[in-house]
């Protein structure tokens, strides 16, 4: 490998390590409490949503009103506002389950 890829393979080490850390800390991840693996998979992949929903909330941005629309303008990246669009369109489409 040459210096530049060293470098990006540990700034996405630095980056993963982060992420865990603020699971351990902000989301309390650090132990799973139960003793059964179906309901310690279940906590954590509750605790995971919860993290994965907090994180656009961290970005600075403000909600404009123009033309009798609301308007969130956020200061990211390109790739996270994509990823952001995404997820609401999916959640809005989505169908609802059928009660029985």
């Amino acid at each position: 490998m040459d210096n530049y890829e060293i470098i990006k393979l540990h700034q996405g080490r630095g980056s993963m390590e982060k992420k865990i850390g603020e699971l351990k800390h902000q989301i309390n991840l650090n132990h799973l409490p139960m003793g059964q693996f179906n309901s310690n998979c279940l906590y954590f992949t509750v605790g995971l949503l919860a993290y994965n929903l907090l994180q656009p909330l961290k970005l600075a941005g403000k909600l404009v009103s123009h033309a009798r629309y609301m308007i969130l303008q956020i200061a990211a990246p390109i790739k996270n506002i994509e990823l952001f669009r995404e997820a609401y369109y999916r959640l809005n489409l989505a169908a609802l389950p059928l009660r029985l």
